[in-house]
């Protein structure tokens, strides 16, 4: 459970930090979030709708105009008329301004609302005015433009706007009442609707248009208004999601980064910088302990001031991070005078105002501590924080035991053809003088030999002979996986290297009885490789497939282009096969096969560990297919050109 030092808790701040700050949207977790876009695009306050709707008013004023014509009412169509035509005009001069706008923002929006509001009013109320004043049956328009209000503004606003508009009403009907104002009459069938002829009617027609008014602008406004928090709790929980999928992403990165990469500072490099961007801080460490425990060193960070990442962090001055490495995980929201922090003063001349710190644990031991730094105080209080930094420092961790048990690994391999290099070296000069004795005996140089010791003399020979074999195939072998061994870059043409192959095999393979097929593709352009390193490749499996394959079979070679990268190479026999239950361990050393024991006594098991040595050191893959009794078949694929100078380890598994 992690412990988490508030901003109450302590005295006082550190330093203000220079930052600026975020113009984004924070959480309530202090985290600033993305951006979704303009909320009030989303309930309803975008103002050009309202535009393009206007310019079908003035035609509809126009067709109810004659249409009231038509039906008996008499009314003036010239002032009605020149109100639709300001409507127009206004309409036009609003759409100048919006086309003519750089930018939009709430308060524009509203003021521009407020004034286009403004003059839709006026307008109706110049046109109920044109039709009979209070006794118009144009007043319930008014509904509409109470209900746009309740859904442009906040509800204070929407009442405003009905209370106009009921206002506006029962003052122009008792102008009217008064004899102060006289509107412009409306007649139907020789009748005249008007406040003077039918005030009982037009009050009971105004008290219920005032309360439809009243009743618009709340209901509406209270359905708006919970829109607008459930709108507001869905982008909330959209941005959150969104964050939430951010950090899921980088930590799959960290994981792929984890999985692929062997060398440990790359990988702290990775995790720092992706650490940083899923808390949105600005600065992230990774410390580990020495060898005795006592230190802590900066191996990695993202942000910090050289100044700071130079720095020991010896344990006994901080008392903070012991509790670390007692395994707490620490949320400390401001750096104090009364926190025991080491580097504190420092962190606090970078802007640094809270972090947290976690421990690196393998198993049930703690080797160092993952730290992030913010410039805003209490930036880690909340809990999904502090599980996330958790899962990221178990990821560290593991990373890290990964990165030392494969070096552990590879000095271990590396120690291992050192050793049998030397051995290889040290037994092939007294074989070689042993050989060399054999020969001047076998030879009666020193005196002569009966039938029978030359005959055991020369299975001597055939065993020592062998064993020379073994010897230059481990020393061969040790050099092809010697990482510390430079071998000199060359390149190879494949015509000279399949010539080369003919004149090395035919012989054999015609006192065999087998069939050799060398073919080429001759647009192949030259292979990168190592001096000698494809011959031995080449002769290793041809002399392979040779061995095991009885007279009369068959040994097809090809070398082809496989894509415009990678060149592929297919050795095919139709020799002895591999059993299938020994496929699995045909790449291993000094293996063979129990049907290869059983036709050819004498085998070293390393010529195809040695193939596979090559093969990787140029970057490229094998593999092979093999049915027992049928033959087998191997495939091949090398690049053309390496990707760097020198060849390539990367690729070559421990």
């Amino acid at each position: 459970m992690a412990k988490i030092l508030q901003k109450g808790d302590d005295m006082g701040l550190c330093t203000e930090s220079n930052n600026q700050e975020s113009s984004n949207p924070i959480t309530d977790n202090g985290h600033p979030l993305p951006d979704l876009g303009n909320l009030n695009r989303i309930w309803g306050r975008q103002i050009s709708w309202q535009v393009r709707l206007r310019w079908w008013v003035a035609p509809a004023i126009l067709a109810a105009v004659l249409m009231g014509r038509q039906m008996g009412f008499e009314f003036r169509m010239q002032p009605i008329l020149c109100i639709a035509g300001l409507i127009l005009a206004y309409n036009a001069a609003l759409t100048v301004f919006i086309l003519s706008r750089s930018a939009e923002g709430e308060q524009q929006d509203r003021r521009y609302s407020i004034v286009e509001v403004s003059l839709d009013y006026a307008s109706m109320f110049a046109l109920i005015f044109c039709t009979g004043g209070a006794a118009s049956p144009l007043i319930f328009f008014f509904i509409f433009h109470v209900i746009f209000a309740a859904i442009h503004f906040r509800a204070s606003i929407a009442f405003l706007f009905a209370g106009i508009a009921t206002v506006g009403m029962w003052a122009l009907a008792t102008c009217e009442f008064q004899g102060i104002l006289t509107s412009l009459p409306l007649r139907f069938q020789g009748q005249t609707f008007s406040m003077e002829t039918h005030s009982g009617y037009v009050m009971s027609m105004l008290g219920f248009f005032s309360a439809s008014v009243l009743i618009a602008a709340g209901s509406t406004a209270s359905v708006m208004g919970r829109l607008r928090d459930r709108v507001d709790a869905l982008v909330l929980l959209a941005r959150r999601i969104a964050d939430l999928n951010d950090r899921l992403q980088r930590l799959h990165t960290m994981t792929k980064c984890i999985g692929a990469e062997r060398s440990l500072n790359p990988i702290l490099d990775i995790v720092t910088r992706e650490f940083a961007a899923i808390l949105h801080v600005e600065m992230t460490s990774i410390k580990l302990l020495d060898k005795q425990r006592r230190v802590l060193d900066f191996v990695a960070n993202w942000g910090l001031p050289e100044s700071i990442t130079r720095e020991r962090v010896p344990l006994t001055s901080s008392r903070i991070n012991r509790r670390i490495i007692g395994g707490e995980t620490l949320a400390i929201g401001a750096l104090t005078d009364d926190e025991d922090f080491y580097l504190k003063e420092q962190l606090c001349r970078a802007g640094v105002k809270s972090l947290v710190c976690a421990p690196l644990k393998i198993e049930d031991r703690v080797i160092g501590v993952l730290s992030a730094y913010s410039c805003e105080a209490n930036q880690f209080s909340n809990e999904e924080d502090i599980r996330c930094i958790n899962m990221v420092a178990e990821l560290t961790a593991l990373a890290i035991d990964n990165a030392d048990a494969y070096g552990e690994i590879r000095s271990l391999l590396e120690e291992r053809s050192q050793f049998t290099l030397q051995v290889a070296h040290n037994m092939r000069a007294p074989l070689g003088a042993s050989l060399g004795m054999l020969e001047l005996i076998s030879s009666a140089y020193m005196g002569d030999v009966t039938e029978k010791q030359l005959e055991y003399l020369t299975r001597v020979e055939k065993r020592l002979q062998a064993l020379n074999r073994t010897v230059g195939e481990l020393m061969t072998l040790a050099q092809t996986k010697d990482r510390s061994r430079e071998i000199v870059d060359t390149q190879v043409n494949v015509g000279d290297l399949v010539a080369h192959l003919r004149q090395t095999f035919n012989d054999d393979a015609r006192k065999r009885k087998i069939r050799l097929n060398l073919k080429f593709d001759e647009s192949l352009p030259l292979i990168d490789s190592g001096v000698d390193l494809m011959y031995d490749m080449m002769e290793n499996l041809i002399s392979n497939s040779l061995k095991y394959t009885l007279a009369g079979g068959r040994v097809d070679i090809e070398f082809s282009r496989f894509d415009d990268e990678n060149m592929r190479i297919i050795v095919s026999d139709t020799g002895i096969g591999i059993p299938a239950d020994e496929q699995s361990k045909l790449f291993r050393e000094f293996f063979r096969a129990r049907n290869a024991r059983q036709l050819d006594e004498v085998g070293t098991g390393l010529g195809l560990p040695l193939i596979q040595q090559t093969v990787l050191r140029h970057g490229g893959s094998i593999f092979f297919t093999s049915e027992e009794g049928e033959g087998t078949r191997f495939v091949i694929d090398l690049p053309f050109r390496r990707e760097s100078q020198g060849l390539s380890w990367d690729s070559v598994g421990a």
